[in-house]
């Protein structure tokens, strides 16, 4: 059970949530809140079912909770008054027998210790302060928590922690206020979570004390807590303790769960039983969260394939179509085919300066073609997901501009197409002998130049005057071609030289898209979060039964 419960804890002390998702902040405070526990309450009393009992006394503001705890301890050892350094400061207090249980970290190890009573000078915020007290019973401590209703959002976190590590919850509210709304959603929770809960109502005028205790006892049996015990407390003057007589009640009731074996057994097993109970249920709608947040990634990433397959298919249909043997690069083509110079510089042996500039310029326009594409892909991507909270807030996460094609591909698109060119002339270089050894009389370059051109042009393409100028300078070059290759070699030359084009283009784009991958992997989304949120539930559940 131990070990299922850590591994639960561990897995909800994780940030499940750093995608900008309705319900996500809700869910990760509830994440926290059962970790939290499972530290502070449930592993140290699974450890010690004989220590000491812990109640826990909350309330909202003004509703005397610290001149409870005064009254109980015999003395102030937690100021009242409107502005209480207990809203900041929570206050413990126990017999001397079972101080030593609560000075070390085993019980709400996250909260620093302090010896002693609670001044002004002696305050700080999350500071637990520990104040040895012989009025209660052995087995007993009993902690003034921060107000549930505090203006100051780390006072209501603190008294939440504290309520959870309870054994008992005493909660106290005042005759004019016990039929509020704030402190009936903490006994509903009490309730559902199978907490054992005590109703304290403080400053009840004497001609009032029957009226309200009728009055609470029906309000307790229709919300379900007709069991739980309350206690009517008389006014007293600010400042005041309340007179032993006034408690006599709450103290015996008090001895009583702390010293009967039976009666303290039973409540510190439904108390044990209702938390982890609890932990299913208020799981149901993280997990409900945490669905929504794999759903959300598998789409961003999903526009993320899309937009990366359009993108290389664009690319492929260029190498394809003969879009990337059109205007400048398709008149240069022309006029070396037209005036018989591309046949003088296969054979010249040094390139020509016009077979250098078509080269430059078919370059130039296979850059163009590949950046416009990928252009097109972070278009698609950050347009789809800004149309979203989740993918807006991580685009807003990105270290550049995810709008905007990355400075790493514009960089190095050159490198690549001219890496490819000097491939294919590297290729040719090697097939134009039949052993394979160079051969000077072609010029490699120029042949290269070649293949590349009649690789890109369909000999079947559409009418159109381009067009047919296009298929024109095919015909006529790759005549040229099967003249030293032969008609096979010079297909099976072509399909290698596009392969590695769209390689090369694949690879750019790709990893243009793994820009937007490595963005949601920065956010640190965990993978299939709803499944192995289920993972350690199911674990704690077998290791229940």
């Amino acid at each position: 059970m131990g070990e299922a419960l850590r591994r639960l804890r561990d897995r909800l002390a994780e940030p499940l949530f750093p995608l900008r998702i309705p319900g996500a902040d809700d869910a990760q405070r509830a994440c926290s809140e059962i970790s939290r526990q499972i530290d502070d309450y449930v592993l140290p009393r699974l450890a010690r079912l004989d220590a000491p009992l812990l109640a826990v006394v909350g309330g909202s503001t003004g509703s005397g909770k610290s001149t409870l705890v005064n009254a109980l301890a015999g003395r102030t050892v937690s100021p009242a008054g409107v502005l209480r350094p207990t809203t900041r400061s929570p206050v413990l207090i126990c017999g001397e027998g079972d101080e030593a249980w609560f000075a070390d970290d085993r019980v709400l190890p996250s909260l620093p210790r302090s010896r002693g009573e609670v001044t002004d000078a002696t305050e700080d915020e999350g500071i637990l302060h520990l104040v040895r007290c012989d009025t209660l019973p052995v087995g007993l401590a009993v902690v003034d928590a921060p107000d549930f209703d505090s203006v100051v959002e780390p006072n209501r976190e603190l008294a939440v922690q504290l309520l959870a590590a309870a054994d008992l919850w005493l909660f106290v509210t005042t005759a004019a206020r016990y039929a509020d709304a704030v402190p009936w959603s903490f006994l509903h929770t009490a309730r559902d979570r199978g907490v054992a809960v005590a109703v304290v109502i403080d400053r009840c005028p004497e001609g009032s004390r029957q009226e309200a205790s009728e009055h609470l006892a029906q309000l307790l049996h229709a919300r379900g807590l007709g069991d739980a015990p309350f206690f009517v407390l008389p006014e007293v003057e600010r400042g005041e303790l309340l007179g032993e007589e006034a408690i006599a009640s709450l103290r015996g009731w008090l001895a009583h769960v702390a010293s009967d074996d039976e009666a303290r057994q039973t409540l510190v097993r439904e108390t044990l039983d209702g938390a982890i109970d609890s932990f299913g249920e208020r799981l149901i709608p993280v997990t409900r969260v945490a669905e929504q947040q794999d759903e959300i990634v598998a789409e961003l990433l999903s526009v993320v394939d899309e937009a990366s397959a359009v993108a290389g298919q664009g690319v492929d249909n260029a190498t394809l179509d003969g879009s990337l043997v059109r205007g400048d690069v398709l008149t240069r083509w022309r006029e070396l085919v037209g005036s018989g110079e591309m046949v003088r510089a296969v054979h010249a042996g040094a390139t020509s300066t016009q077979v250098t500039e078509l080269r430059a310029a078919f370059a130039e326009g296979v850059q163009a073609m590949l950046l416009a594409h990928a252009a097109q892909l972070v278009e698609h991507v950050s347009g789809r997901w800004a149309q979203g909270s989740a993918g807006e807030a991580v685009l807003a996460g990105a270290p550049d501009d995810p709008r905007r094609v990355s400075a790493e591909l514009t960089a190095s698109v050159r490198d690549v197409v001219n890496g490819w060119q000097d491939r294919v002339t590297q290729l040719v270089h090697e097939a134009s002998s039949d052993d394979g050894s160079p051969t000077p009389d072609y010029d490699a370059v120029v042949l290269g130049l070649i293949l590349v051109l009649v690789t890109v042009t369909p000999v079947g393409a559409a009418t159109g005057t381009e067009v047919a100028v296009a298929r024109s300078a095919t015909r006529a070059s790759r005549k040229l071609l099967e003249s030293i290759f032969g008609g096979e070699a010079v297909r099976r030359h072509a399909a290698t030289v596009r392969r590695d084009l769209q390689g090369e283009t694949h690879g750019l784009l790709e990893a243009e898209a793994e820009r937007y991958r490595d963005l949601l992997r920065r956010t640190q989304v965990p993978d299939n979060g709803a499944d192995r949120l289920r993972e350690v539930q199911f674990g704690l559940d077998a290791a229940r039964r």
